[in-house]
């Protein structure tokens, strides 16, 4: 059953007949001004629990992967530069020898 601003007002005036208007206000203010079908349970936070940290999971993999990319590139890069650095100097070498 949906719940409209109607049957809000309703309850609203017979609490205050039941109980008075400051406990009719303030067990209204503790009921929730939606429906229940829009609350979040317990179960709909674990499973967006569940949801967020497969995604922060595969994040992390790709960030991993690229970063291990990115060094291996560098490593690479390194070892190039400085074989053919050496090599030039070998063969500078070998010319005034």
């Amino acid at each position: 059953m949906a719940v409209d601003e109607r049957d809000r007002h309703r309850l609203r005036t017979k609490l205050e007949e039941v109980l008075g208007p400051r406990e009719a206000a303030t067990l209204m203010a503790s009921l929730p001004q939606v429906t229940w079908d829009q609350v979040a349970t317990k179960d709909d936070l674990r499973q967006l629990e569940d949801r967020l940290v497969m995604r922060f999971e595969a994040a992390l993999a790709v960030t991993k992967a690229e970063l291990m990319t990115h060094t291996l590139k560098t490593v690479l890069i390194t070892n190039v530069t400085s074989l053919m650095a050496v090599a030039a100097l070998a063969f500078g070498a070998a010319r005034l020898a």
